[in-house]
C-alpha cells in the first residue's frame, strides 16, 4: 500500500455542538414630568454552555492536536441604568443623560475544582495545572474569565522580628532590611527566584514576594494566588450633555471604566532590567532605587525609587507579580463638538447653512501608566489616538 502522504493533524470530534446561550433579563422604561425625565433600568443573567476549548492531551498521541470540544460554562450577571433630562430656560434648551453598567463573570464548569493544601506528610501539593489554564492569566472554575494569577509582593510590618517583619512594601530599602532577610535566611527561609544575597542574586532595591501558602519559601509557583481582577472592566460609565441657544450648539460625551487592572511590564517602558542593546525609560531612570552600600552618604542615593535598582540579570524584579498590576480606571472626553448655524433670508436659495468644529478623545483623567487604560494591553497595540475636524454641512 502506497503512502498518501496525508496525516492527521488535529483529532476530529463528531460530537461538536454549537455554544448553547440561555438569558433572563428584566427592565424598565419610563417617562416623567411631561417627558422631561426618562429612565431606564435593566437586570440580566446570561447563561453560557458548551463554550468551545481545546483540552491538554498526553504527549502519547503523538503529533496530532487535541480536538475542539464542549466544554466550558460561563454566567454573566449584571445591571444596566441610565437616565436622562429634557428641559430648556428661556432661549436655552438643554439635555443631560447618564449611563452606568455593571458586569460579573464566573466560570461555572471547566476542568474540575481546584484542589491545594498539605497532604498528610505535610507535603503542600496543588492541582492548578490540571484544572486551569496556564501563564498569568487563568481560567479556573469559581473565577472570573482570565484572572490574574500572581505573585504578592510582601508587605512586612517594620518591626523586623520573624516572618511578619521585614520591609513594609515589599522592596529591600535599607540596611535593617537586609539584615532580616540575612536572619530569614539563616533561619531556613528561601527567597525565590534569587535564592540567595548577592550584587547578582537578591540585593538592595529588589522586590521580594509574600509567602501565602506558608511554607518557608518566598515566591515560589505555590505562592501565585488569584487577584480577583481581570483586564475586563467590572463598572462602565458615561455621561452626554447638549446645549441649544439661540443658533449655536454643544455635544459633549464622557466615558469611563472602573473595576479592571492591567498589568504592565514592557521592556524599556518600564522594566529596570537593562541591557546594552536598549534603552531605559525616562521614568525609570528618573525614579529608581539606587544604594550605594559603600558609601550610604552618597548624594546619588535614592532609597525611595518606585521603580527597583536597575539590573542586567535575573527576574527577581520581573516576576509576573502584583507589582506590576495598576488600576485601569479612567474617565474620558470621548468628543465634543461645537456648531453655528447661519441665519439665512426666508427666499435664499439655501436653505440651511451649519459650521462645526469637534474633537475627539481630548482628555483623560487615569492613574494607569501605560498608553492607554482602555486598550487591554500596551503590548503590540495601536493607541487610541486624539483627533480634530472642522467644516460646513450646506443644504439647498
Amino acid at each position: 500500500m502506497q503512502n498518501s502522504g496525508l496525516r492527521v493533524t488535529k483529532i476530529a470530534n463528531n460530537s461538536l455542538q454549537w455554544e448553547t446561550v440561555r438569558t433572563r433579563d428584566i427592565g424598565l422604561d419610563a417617562e416623567l414630568l411631561n417627558r422631561r425625565l426618562s429612565l431606564e433600568i435593566g437586570v440580566y443573567d446570561k447563561y453560557t454552555t458548551g463554550i468551545l476549548t481545546t483540552p491538554s492531551i498526553y504527549l502519547t498521541m503523538g503529533t496530532a492536536g487535541a480536538p475542539t470540544i464542549n466544554g466550558p460554562e460561563v454566567t454573566n450577571k449584571g445591571i444596566e441604568f441610565s437616565m436622562a433630562w429634557n428641559s430648556k430656560i428661556g432661549d436655552l434648551k438643554y439635555r443631560i443623560a447618564g449611563n452606568v453598567s455593571y458586569n460579573e463573570n464566573k466560570v461555572t464548569q471547566y476542568r474540575g475544582s481546584l484542589k491545594e493544601g498539605y497532604n498528610d506528610n505535610n507535603v503542600y501539593t496543588s492541582n492548578i495545572g490540571e484544572v486551569s489554564s496556564g501563564g498569568s492569566t487563568r481560567v479556573l472554575e469559581n473565577h472570573m474569565i482570565n484572572e490574574y494569577y500572581l505573585l504578592n509582593v510582601y508587605k512586612g510590618d517594620g518591626s523586623y522580628t520573624g516572618t511578619g517583619g521585614g520591609p513594609k512594601d515589599g522592596m529591600i530599602r535599607t540596611p535593617e532590611d537586609m539584615a532580616w532577610v540575612n536572619k530569614m535566611i539563616a533561619d531556613g527561609k528561601t527567597f525565590f527566584p534569587s535564592q540567595a544575597v548577592g550584587k547578582n542574586k537578591l540585593w538592595y532595591g529588589d522586590l521580594i514576594y509574600a509567602d501565602t501558602n506558608g511554607d518557608g519559601k518566598f515566591g515560589n509557583s505555590f505562592d501565585q494566588t488569584f487577584t480577583g481582577y481581570n483586564d475586563r472592566a467590572k463598572y462602565l460609565f458615561g455621561t452626554q450633555l447638549g446645549l441649544s441657544w439661540k443658533n449655536f450648539t454643544l455635544d459633549m460625551n464622557w466615558a469611563g471604566q472602573a473595576g479592571s487592572k492591567l498589568y504592565f511590564l514592557a521592556g524599556s517602558e518600564n522594566s529596570p532590567n537593562v541591557s546594552l542593546s536598549s534603552a531605559i525609560g525616562q521614568r525609570v531612570a528618573d525614579d529608581h532605587y539606587y544604594y550605594n552600600d559603600a558609601n550610604p552618604s552618597d548624594p546619588k542615593n535614592n532609597i525611595n525609587g518606585s521603580y527597583p535598582r536597575l539590573t542586567n540579570s535575573g527576574g527577581q524584579n520581573t516576576a509576573a507579580s502584583t507589582h506590576w498590576l495598576y488600576d485601569a480606571s479612567y474617565i474620558r472626553m470621548k468628543s465634543l463638538t461645537i456648531g453655528y448655524k447661519l441665519p439665512l433670508a426666508p427666499n435664499s436659495i439655501i436653505k440651511d447653512v451649519k459650521f462645526f468644529v469637534s474633537g475627539e478623545n481630548l482628555l483623560t483623567i487615569t492613574s494607569y501608566p501605560g498608553i492607554d487604560p482602555e486598550m487591554e494591553s500596551d503590548v503590540n497595540a495601536y493607541p487610541i489616538y486624539r483627533q480634530f475636524a472642522f467644516g460646513a454641512n450646506i443644504n439647498f
